[in-house]
């Protein structure tokens, strides 16, 4: 059974659809990471699922029970926003006793159970502290603990990390999944960040336009993207893109582009005259001086070297469409220069260029 259970949510507000029949189920232990551009519906669905707003159709299952109509509280959820929201005139034990608190958890047991999360979070030392002698690293810590400690086993993020800095962002990403385990929490995380996302979530569910693009694992996002929207969400640099038509000659299939470039022959069954939208990777694209072997590949004239860890990126004028292609050197392309695009035709994502699906085997 799931622990949560998100049943065909719709949320409108006047004439904007926020959310348009989203359904996902959410097992135990479950990290289920939320992404998708501003006004996609992520930040409505966590307030669906909090409590903090009511749907206008559709069902929120927590364990089993029908919650759709519960109040916050009586959902036993923890809850972690970008803000910490720590109360100003409390300190740092203060603000982790709210929960506690609003729980009605026996006043005997707040002093153990604070001291124990404080210890968790590295806060034993800053118990006494007022919010306004803490780092932002060390609020968000509070903020954390504050949703823990009356024992809350679903939590809810919203953009926890996204004011942080990028050291800290590691530094919280590694205590949170030290906190999953420890604690067995099942977790729904909305975030801008896709790499945050990738890198945590057991699985990624894609929102645009209040609509569930795709959900699955990290890896079947970005290697099995379901639309073109899907493909260029994920990966920086972006997807490089070319348009073309299958054809055929002399018994074999080839892909034609539309800008001229070089056609290569295909290793997928694609039905002859289909137009597709060719997506490759620019890691899966390699920059080479002159053509050699067998792989598919375009000419590109190279325009600038962008560096990045662990690799630098070229980015090449093919046929008048910009590409980044993956660049390992030795040697550096000058400006004009022209070179090879080459990659691994497996490596390549094939759509339909009118209803943006990706092209199965016909």
């Amino acid at each position: 059974m799931p622990r949560f259970r998100i049943d065909r949510l719709s949320r409108s507000h006047g004439i904007v659809r926020a959310l348009d029949g989203v359904s996902i189920d959410v097992a135990e232990g479950e990290h289920l990471a939320v992404v998708g551009p501003s006004g996609s519906g992520k930040t409505t669905l966590l307030r669906l699922l909090a409590g903090l707003d009511a749907p206008d159709s559709g069902a929120v299952w927590i364990d089993g029970r029908d919650a759709t109509l519960d109040p916050p509280e009586a959902r036993g959820l923890g809850m972690v926003f970008q803000s910490p929201a720590l109360l100003p005139h409390r300190t740092v034990a203060g603000n982790l006793a709210i929960a506690l608190e609003l729980r009605r958890v026996p006043t005997a047991e707040h002093a153990p159970r604070i001291r124990a999360m404080a210890t968790q979070l590295g806060l034993l030392e800053k118990l006494g502290r007022r919010p306004a002698e803490l780092s932002g690293g060390e609020a968000q810590r509070v903020s954390i603990g504050r949703a823990l400690v009356a024992g809350a086993r679903l939590l809810l993020l919203d953009e926890p990390f996204s004011g942080l800095d990028a050291p800290l962002r590691r530094e919280f990403r590694s205590l949170l999944r030290e906190l999953r385990v420890r604690h067995g929490l099942t977790l729904v995380h909305v975030t801008h960040d896709q790499h945050e996302a990738l890198v945590l979530g057991d699985r990624v569910a894609l929102l645009d336009g209040g609509r569930l693009v795709q959900c699955g694992s990290p890896r079947e996002l970005v290697e099995c993207p379901a639309t073109v929207f899907a493909a260029g969400f994920f990966g920086d640099p972006a997807v490089n893109w070319i348009d073309g038509t299958v054809r055929a000659d002399a018994g074999r299939r080839f892909f034609v582009p539309d800008n001229g470039a070089t056609a290569w022959a295909l290793d997928r069954p694609w039905t002859i005259g289909r137009r597709v939208r060719l997506g490759i990777r620019p890691e899966h694209a390699r920059w080479r001086p002159s053509r050699s072997g067998s792989r598919p590949g375009w000419t590109g004239i190279a325009r600038r070297l962008e560096f990045d860890v662990p690799r630098g990126w070229i980015v090449a004028d093919v046929e008048g469409t910009e590409w980044r292609v993956a660049w390992d050197g030795p040697g550096t392309p000058e400006p004009g220069t022209r070179g090879e695009i080459g990659f691994e035709p497996a490596s390549a994502l094939g759509f339909d260029p009118e209803s943006g699906r990706r092209i199965e085997p016909d």
